[in-house]
């Protein structure tokens, strides 16, 4: 049984390193020229922690007329070895952007785009 005082101290993996690797692991399954034009305008994302320091990390949106968010992407990045692992990974193209709480505005602001060029 080993010492706890021989034990390695666990590297530091901050929130926003953990928010880096789960970034480049969502684009790297959808590239930035895939993504509709409503996503950056109805994506919400959370942060977790596990027991063991592990981050698990969601980006979702919210349907109108709830209070729930739906997770399109949901990922796992180990605190030791940045290691990702994908959990949930679901089509950006499964809803249309009237469902979705943000959307009014980035309608708007679509039509206002479409109609000073």
């Amino acid at each position: 049984m080993a010492n706890k005082n021989d034990q390695k101290p666990r590297p530091k993996m901050d929130t926003e390193t953990a928010m880096a690797f789960a970034g480049h692991a969502f684009e790297s399954l959808h590239p930035r020229p895939s993504w509709p034009y409503w996503l950056r305008d109805c994506l919400v994302t959370s942060v977790n922690r596990k027991k063991n320091g592990d981050y698990v990390i969601s980006f979702a949106v919210t349907l109108k007329g709830t209070q729930d968010a739906d997770s399109l992407f949901v990922v796992e990045v180990d605190c030791l070895s940045a290691e990702t692992k994908v959990l949930v990974d679901q089509s950006l193209t499964k809803y249309d952007v009237s469902q979705l709480v943000g959307g009014e505005t980035t309608t708007t602001n679509s039509n206002a785009r479409a109609s000073n060029m």
